[in-house]
């Protein structure tokens, strides 16, 4: 299976796992084949491999190869590129799929299947978002959207779960997300897809500069 694109507005990829090629994984550094390597179960090894080949296909739209580039992680673990600070990426991969996202400006991703409602991080949402779930006449799948939608804000500002996930609202409707935020003076904009039985979710900074309402 190759590699699936969508172009704008930003350059998205994702993979499964076992559709990893020899020629996709012998072009991967040393350093990304070490961190597979690392990981107990076959499936996390393939995974960690997926993530790196959709940053190598990535980056090559830039004329880079991830064997080439140097990578280093700010203090709460988000990758970046030193010498390339024009280019911001996100990698997630969860079950047997990988996804990656570039852009010029902050962004991050999320990827989830479809996952059953747990009790004790609905309690952590807002309650916007726990009144939004008891309403839903299908719990499980706006569950899954809320979780993708919310990390990938998280992972956008590179905070990760330091920030309390009912700090923020994201109010859905069946085809969009909407952000509702003060967290940050930068305005986003969520984007979500579908592929298969898997949710995923972008959240990007708006080049506008206002926050989306």
């Amino acid at each position: 299976m190759s590699i699936q694109k969508e172009v704008a507005p930003l350059k998205q990829y994702w993979i499964p796992a076992n559709a990893l090629s020899v020629a996709q994984i012998e072009a991967l550094s040393a350093q990304r084949k070490a961190k597979a390597e690392r990981y107990l179960f076959e499936k996390d090894r393939l995974l960690c491999l997926a993530a790196g080949v959709l940053i190598d296909r990535g980056l090559q739209e830039y004329g880079l190869r991830e064997a080439d580039v140097r990578f280093a992680c700010t203090v709460h673990g988000k990758p970046y590129l030193p010498e390339y600070p024009q280019i911001h990426f996100s990698v997630s991969h969860a079950g047997t799929m990988a996804v990656a996202v570039f852009s010029g400006h902050e962004i991050g991703c999320d990827v989830e299947p479809l996952l059953a409602v747990d009790a004790d991080i609905a309690a952590c949402f807002t309650p916007e978002e726990q009144a939004a779930l008891r309403r839903s006449d299908d719990p499980n799948r706006d569950f899954t959207r809320l979780w993708v939608c919310k990390e990938s804000f998280l992972k956008a500002l590179g905070t990760g779960l330091e920030q309390p996930m009912n700090t923020f609202c994201v109010r859905l409707d069946a085809h969009s997300a909407v952000l509702e935020q003060t967290i940050s003076p930068k305005a986003w904009k969520l984007t979500e897809y579908q592929q298969g039985d898997y949710y995923f979710a972008v959240c990007e900074e708006y080049a506008e500069g206002r926050n989306q309402s």
